[in-house]
């Protein structure tokens, strides 16, 4: 590809290269989508100087074959006479209203513009043009200009209304527009370009080209795509975008997802019957994607986190692989709440998709990453996250009730209310429960209009315990109530715990046996905690002003909880002591090394260590949890806090401890 050539055109030059069809709208582009405000908009831009953006083109040969046809009204009609001419790939609805509203009005009534040179603004004509009014299409008309000057001289304000149209004259034909011309490219370079403009307007995407590729006179796979979107109108497949289509298009064809793949698809649009087979498995597979989404209460594709579980989901029904709904339900929370899928390249799809073809279903359906059992404690509901849209999915699936009244409420219906407050859930933080900013999931419960308007007025004096007495008391059935959000005993539990457990409880739900407890269980949760808000004491502490003997202390009981709740993970309790041993290492160091008279940077020098030591347990422990229990990384783990442990023993000349 050449470098892309920059040019500034007049605005009349770029009018006659519309007119003699040397610059063309392809017929893949989009429909005219502006309204009669856009248009209004770009022509005042025009007429105050301001810049409307570059458009760029994409210089062809006729013989290229590229197009199979292009837009017209209120372009012209195609000269196929013309051997090399200029098709519009970012700018099309500018130029579209500019050639309409300029030269060929009658293609639309959004088109018919006028200036008012009274007011001096523009609006659409209605069916009489007052004397005072000038017709835009007349401005590159010199007759036709001069019978409106002509016109407006015979008014009584004609001195002040003369100059107001010949200044409207003179800007539009001196106004400029910057053109990008790429030439000597290929599809593949100009999908690329496309990856890589910015643009103000509408630009085309991949999916465009694909049209292209793929139109015939017979076939348009705009149409077929629109056929799809109402085929799968208010089923679980209803939001899809047409760049999955286009993907499910590639699988179907037997091709990668790769966008320089997709010129093969214009080969086989060309064979007799063109893409017909491939679209028909296509709308066959998608079907059986919508039953499955709909036996887990999925109500629309925004609802399926990852389009990588879209495209699995739709490789697997395409190849019709002996896997059960049970498995593929399995594998979708799973994958969600590990969040196996984020940030995917398409390669890895192809891979996945190139065994699903070969048979083998189970590199796709393998779940690597691990789940943390308090995870909905730890996550807020931030829009469009996996773990946010799994949350509210595990909730449907529950059959979540209002917790005042029991009543039946849907996710989309029901009003959300708040277990803790903020001020509640701040003494959570305070207690080393790292929570995320605007609350956890877990703190989040569905109630009926009527309940969440009673909630919110109770919780100011009623606690979370009091509200479940209240419940069971109107109807009897509060634990099963309670249970179907996930809500287990709350009664005399602090709010650490009773949001870790829920989501335990709500994970447990549909992951198999042992995939929300790689951290111990719902006791060791409460272990995990103590632990880390033991640690979190050690963070901004200074051993110089403060004992630091009882934090020791407490970082020793909470290890030993969580080593007796955890027998199975050998090597557990040796590296938590070296931890220890090393944190009563470096706080006898701060003590020893600094004296009153030191300067506050030469006291955040000596605490340096310290400080980096507790922050760097906080990290291991969180991860740790994460992970599961990995014997190779306990022990990495423990050799290097014993290493510590002896660098600071004999950096400062002591004997080390013993056992």
């Amino acid at each position: 590809m050449d470098n892309p050539e920059p040019r500034a055109q007049y605005l009349n030059v770029v009018l006659r290269q519309i007119a003699r069809t040397a610059l063309r709208i392809p017929r893949f582009q989009r429909h005219f989508v502006w309204d009669e405000r856009d248009v209004i908009e770009l022509l005042g831009s025009i007429q105050r100087g301001y810049p409307i953006g570059s458009v760029l083109t994409w210089r062809v040969e006729a013989s290229d074959e590229y197009f199979s046809g292009f837009r017209h009204d209120p372009f012209p009609e195609a000269d196929d006479a013309l051997a090399t001419f200029e098709v519009v790939l970012d700018g099309a609805q500018r130029l579209s209203s500019l050639y309409g509203c300029l030269r060929n009005a009658a293609a639309s009534p959004i088109y018919r513009v006028v200036f008012d040179t009274r007011n001096q603004s523009f609006h659409h004509a209605s069916a009489h043009v007052d004397p005072w009014q000038i017709p835009m299409d007349a401005l590159f008309d010199s007759r036709r200009f001069l019978e409106v000057q002509a016109t407006i001289s015979t008014l009584a304000d004609s001195e002040d209304l003369l100059p107001r149209a010949l200044d409207l004259y003179s800007t539009f034909q001196d106004y400029q527009i910057p053109i990008i011309a790429i030439s000597n490219a290929v599809l593949e370079d100009v999908v690329e370009v496309f990856r890589r403009v910015n643009s103000s307007g509408t630009p085309l995407s991949s999916v465009d080209f694909v049209r292209a590729l793929t139109w015939q006179s017979s076939f348009d796979l705009e149409e077929t795509f629109d056929a799809f979107a109402e085929r799968f109108q208010a089923t679980p497949l209803e939001g899809f975008s047409e760049d999955f289509l286009v993907r499910c298009l590639s699988i179907a064809a037997g091709l990668s997802l790769d966008s320089r793949d997709s010129r093969q698809l214009k080969v086989l649009s060309s064979r007799p019957g063109g893409l017909s087979e491939e679209l028909s498995a296509m709308e066959t597979a998608l079907e059986e994607v919508a039953i499955f989404l709909g036996k887990i209460n999925v109500r629309s594709m925004r609802e399926v986190p990852y389009e990588v579980q879209r495209l699995l989901l739709f490789s697997l029904k395409l190849y019709k692989l002996d896997v059960s709904d049970d498995v593929l339900e399995d594998w979708f929370w799973r994958s969600t709440f590990a969040e196996e899928h984020q940030s995917k390249p398409e390669s890895y799809v192809t891979r996945l998709v190139r065994s699903m073809r070969s048979g083998d279903p189970q590199p796709a359906l393998e779940v690597r990453k691990p789940i943390d059992a308090g995870l909905l404690a730890t996550r807020s509901r931030r829009a469009g996250s996996a773990v946010a849209i799994g949350f509210e999915l595990l909730l449907r699936r529950l059959g979540a009730r209002s917790l005042l009244s029991g009543e039946e409420v849907s996710v989309h219906e029901g009003m959300h209310g708040l277990l803790y407050s903020r001020s509640e859930l701040a003494e959570v933080a305070s207690d080393g429960l790292a929570l995320p900013s605007g609350g956890p999931l877990s703190n989040i419960v569905l109630l009926s209009e009527a309940d969440a308007i009673e909630w919110r007025y109770l919780r100011k004096t009623h606690s979370v315990g009091e509200l479940f007495a209240l419940c069971q008391s109107r109807t009897e059935s509060a634990a099963e109530i309670w249970s179907s959000q996930g809500l287990g005993d709350v009664e005399g539990r602090s709010a650490a715990e009773v949001l870790t457990s829920r989501s335990a409880q709500l994970l447990a739900e549909f992951l198999p046996p042992g995939a929300s407890q790689r951290s111990g269980g719902s006791n060791s949760s409460q272990h995990w905690l103590e632990i880390q808000r033991a640690v979190q004491r050690f963070i901004g502490f200074d051993p110089m002003r403060e004992r630091v003997d009882e934090r020791l202390t407490d970082l020793r009981i909470a290890m030993i909880a969580l080593v007796d709740d955890l027998p199975e993970w050998n090597g557990l309790d040796r590296w938590l002591e070296a931890e220890r041993l090393l944190g009563a290492g470096l706080g006898r160091q701060v003590i020893e090394q600094a004296q009153p008279s030191d300067s506050t940077d030469r006291r955040l020098e000596i605490l340096g260590p310290y400080q980096l030591w507790a922050h760097a347990l906080t990290n291991n422990l969180r991860f740790l949890r994460s992970r599961g229990y990995d014997p190779h990384l306990l022990a990495d783990l423990a050799q290097n806090a014993e290493r510590a442990q002896r660098g600071v023993y004999e950096s400062n000349g002591w004997i080390a401890p013993q056992g």
